[in-house]
Protein backbone atom coordinates (compact mmCIF):
# COMPACT_ATOMS: atom_id res chain seq x y z
CA UNK A 1 0.00 0.00 0.00
CA UNK A 2 2.85 2.38 0.68
CA UNK A 3 3.93 1.93 -2.94
CA UNK A 4 0.46 3.05 -4.05
CA UNK A 5 0.80 6.16 -1.91
CA UNK A 6 4.25 6.90 -3.31
CA UNK A 7 2.85 6.57 -6.83
CA UNK A 8 0.02 9.00 -5.89
CA UNK A 9 -2.64 6.32 -6.31
CA UNK A 10 -3.78 6.47 -2.67
CA UNK A 11 -4.08 9.55 -0.49
CA UNK A 12 -1.82 9.45 2.56
CA UNK A 13 -4.71 10.23 4.95
CA UNK A 14 -6.74 7.30 3.59
CA UNK A 15 -3.83 4.91 3.96
CA UNK A 16 -3.10 6.08 7.51
CA UNK A 17 -6.74 5.80 8.57
CA UNK A 18 -7.47 2.43 6.95
CA UNK A 19 -8.28 -0.13 9.60
CA UNK A 20 -9.67 -3.63 9.34
CA UNK A 21 -11.34 -4.27 12.69
CA UNK A 22 -10.17 -7.79 13.50
CA UNK A 23 -9.76 -9.28 16.93
CA UNK A 24 -8.42 -12.75 17.59
CA UNK A 25 -9.36 -14.00 21.03
CA UNK A 26 -6.96 -16.12 23.04
CA UNK A 27 -7.90 -19.64 24.12
CA UNK A 28 -8.35 -18.35 27.66
CA UNK A 29 -10.77 -15.64 26.49
CA UNK A 30 -12.81 -18.18 24.53
CA UNK A 31 -12.96 -20.50 27.54
CA UNK A 32 -14.02 -17.61 29.79
CA UNK A 33 -16.85 -16.51 27.47
CA UNK A 34 -18.17 -20.07 27.11
CA UNK A 35 -18.15 -20.70 30.84
CA UNK A 36 -19.52 -17.25 31.78
CA UNK A 37 -22.50 -17.81 29.49
CA UNK A 38 -23.28 -20.87 31.61
CA UNK A 39 -24.85 -23.30 29.16
CA UNK A 40 -21.68 -25.26 28.43
CA UNK A 41 -18.59 -26.63 30.10
CA UNK A 42 -15.27 -26.78 28.27
CA UNK A 43 -14.04 -30.36 28.53
CA UNK A 44 -10.96 -29.88 26.38
CA UNK A 45 -9.44 -27.14 24.23
CA UNK A 46 -6.45 -27.31 21.90
CA UNK A 47 -4.74 -24.96 19.49
CA UNK A 48 -3.61 -26.67 16.30
CA UNK A 49 -1.10 -25.07 13.97
CA UNK A 50 -1.53 -26.05 10.33
CA UNK A 51 -0.24 -25.14 6.91
CA UNK A 52 -2.17 -22.01 5.89
CA UNK A 53 -2.40 -23.20 2.30
CA UNK A 54 -4.50 -26.20 3.35
CA UNK A 55 -7.45 -23.84 3.91
CA UNK A 56 -7.93 -23.44 0.18
CA UNK A 57 -7.43 -27.12 -0.68
CA UNK A 58 -4.30 -26.80 -2.75
CA UNK A 59 -3.28 -29.89 -4.65
CA UNK A 60 0.26 -31.26 -4.54
CA UNK A 61 0.69 -30.78 -8.28
CA UNK A 62 -0.25 -27.08 -8.40
CA UNK A 63 2.39 -24.54 -9.37
CA UNK A 64 3.13 -21.48 -7.26
CA UNK A 65 1.16 -19.15 -9.54
CA UNK A 66 -1.99 -21.25 -9.08
CA UNK A 67 -1.41 -21.42 -5.33
CA UNK A 68 -0.93 -17.66 -5.18
CA UNK A 69 -4.12 -17.16 -7.18
CA UNK A 70 -6.16 -19.37 -4.81
CA UNK A 71 -4.87 -17.61 -1.69
CA UNK A 72 -5.48 -14.20 -3.29
CA UNK A 73 -9.04 -15.13 -4.26
CA UNK A 74 -9.70 -16.29 -0.72
CA UNK A 75 -8.45 -12.99 0.71
CA UNK A 76 -10.26 -10.97 -1.94
CA UNK A 77 -13.58 -12.64 -1.16
CA UNK A 78 -13.45 -11.30 2.38
CA UNK A 79 -11.77 -7.92 1.94
CA UNK A 80 -12.62 -6.53 -1.49
CA UNK A 81 -15.78 -4.63 -0.53
CA UNK A 82 -14.00 -2.80 2.31
CA UNK A 83 -10.96 -2.10 0.17
CA UNK A 84 -13.01 -0.71 -2.74
CA UNK A 85 -15.09 1.47 -0.42
CA UNK A 86 -11.96 3.03 1.07
CA UNK A 87 -9.59 3.31 -1.89
CA UNK A 88 -11.76 3.02 -4.99
CA UNK A 89 -12.25 0.47 -7.69
CA UNK A 90 -9.49 1.74 -9.96
CA UNK A 91 -6.61 0.31 -7.87
CA UNK A 92 -8.33 -2.81 -6.52
CA UNK A 93 -7.17 -5.26 -9.19
CA UNK A 94 -3.61 -3.97 -9.01
CA UNK A 95 -3.54 -4.29 -5.22
CA UNK A 96 -4.61 -7.96 -5.31
CA UNK A 97 -2.14 -8.66 -8.13
CA UNK A 98 0.61 -7.20 -5.94
CA UNK A 99 -0.59 -9.23 -2.97
CA UNK A 100 -0.36 -12.41 -5.03
CA UNK A 101 3.19 -11.55 -6.06
CA UNK A 102 4.24 -10.79 -2.47
CA UNK A 103 2.59 -14.00 -1.25
CA UNK A 104 4.53 -16.07 -3.79
CA UNK A 105 7.79 -14.35 -2.79
CA UNK A 106 7.18 -14.97 0.92
CA UNK A 107 6.14 -18.58 0.31
CA UNK A 108 9.51 -19.25 -1.32
CA UNK A 109 11.37 -18.43 1.90
CA UNK A 110 8.91 -19.37 4.65
CA UNK A 111 6.18 -21.95 5.22
CA UNK A 112 3.03 -20.05 6.15
CA UNK A 113 1.26 -21.43 9.19
CA UNK A 114 -2.10 -20.61 10.80
CA UNK A 115 -3.67 -21.54 14.14
CA UNK A 116 -7.13 -22.96 14.76
CA UNK A 117 -8.75 -23.46 18.14
CA UNK A 118 -10.70 -26.68 18.73
CA UNK A 119 -12.98 -26.96 21.76
CA UNK A 120 -14.86 -29.98 23.07
CA UNK A 121 -17.77 -28.65 25.11
CA UNK A 122 -20.69 -30.34 26.84
CA UNK A 123 -24.07 -28.81 27.60
CA UNK A 124 -24.95 -28.39 31.25
CA UNK A 125 -28.06 -30.40 32.15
Amino acid sequence: MVQFMLQNKVEKRKLESYNIPLYFATAEEVREVIEEEGSFHVERMEKIIFDAESVVEIGNDEDEDTIGERITKSLRATTEAMFKAEFGEEITDEMYTRFKSKFIQLRRVKKLMAPILIAYITKHT
